[in-house]
């Protein structure tokens, strides 16, 4: 069960850093085109170049997270542990 949650942890996580941040490119280009009916090549790579520039810190800010659920997790565990019967 445990080993099944932290695959499904990393997974999203490698899901969201490949998949999420072409993605987000992509709405903001089409929300771009839906507010002014154009979206020229020079503003397409200058916002690609742009959200690359803050991409890592996007990613890091993922894999943050996914360490504080995991010292949660961990940290229940102990818990359980040392409040157990064969402990005390």
């Amino acid at each position: 069960h445990w080993v099944l949650r932290s695959f499904l942890r990393w997974a999203m996580l490698n899901g969201v850093q490949q998949l999420g941040t072409g993605f987000f490119l992509l709405t903001m280009y089409v929300a771009k085109m839906q507010q002014s009916d154009s979206l020229s090549l020079s503003e397409a790579v200058t916002a690609s170049i742009l959200f690359n520039v803050f991409g890592l810190s996007i990613r890091k800010i993922g894999q943050v997270g996914v360490y504080l659920k995991e010292c949660i997790v961990s940290a229940k565990r102990i818990t359980l542990f040392l409040l157990s019967e064969e402990v005390i």
